[in-house]
C-alpha cells in the first residue's frame, strides 16, 4: 500500500501544481504594433496546405526514408514481416536452429543459437 499512497501523493502534486500554474498565469494581451500593417486573411486552401499537405507530406517522406533500405534489399513489407515471429534482428535468415551450438552444448543440436543459463 505503501506504494500507491506514494504515487497518489506523487500525482496530487503535479495535478496541483499544474492547475495552479494554469489558474495564476496572467492572460495574454498582445495586439499588432500600430505602425506594422494588417496581416492577410488565410483562406481555406492555405489552411488546408499548412494544417493537412506539409504534415501529410512529410509522413510520407519519413516513412519512404525509413523503408527505403528493405526496399533496397529487396525484403518483403507485407504483414507476415511484422510478426512477432520473422522479427529477429542480426539473426539468421532462415531457421534458428541453423546457429551453431555453443562449445559447452556442442553435442546437443536443440540447443544451437539463442541464450541459455544454467545453475
Amino acid at each position: 500500500m505503501s506504494i500507491l499512497r506514494r504515487l497518489l501523493a506523487i500525482g496530487s502534486t503535479v495535478a496541483a501544481f499544474a492547475a495552479l500554474s494554469v489558474l495564476l498565469a496572467p492572460g495574454a494581451s498582445a495586439d499588432t504594433p500600430e505602425g506594422w500593417p494588417d496581416p492577410p486573411e488565410v483562406g481555406a486552401w492555405g489552411f488546408l496546405l499548412v494544417l493537412v499537405v506539409f504534415p501529410l507530406a512529410l509522413f510520407l517522406v519519413i516513412a519512404l526514408l525509413a523503408f527505403a533500405p528493405s526496399l533496397a534489399k529487396g525484403e518483403h513489407l507485407g504483414t507476415s514481416a511484422t510478426t512477432p515471429e520473422s522479427q529477429w534482428l542480426g539473426g539468421p535468415d532462415k531457421d534458428p536452429a541453423a546457429l551453431p551450438a555453443s562449445e559447452e552444448t556442442a553435442d546437443d543440436a536443440a540447443a544451437a543459437g539463442g541464450a541459455g543459463s544454467r545453475w
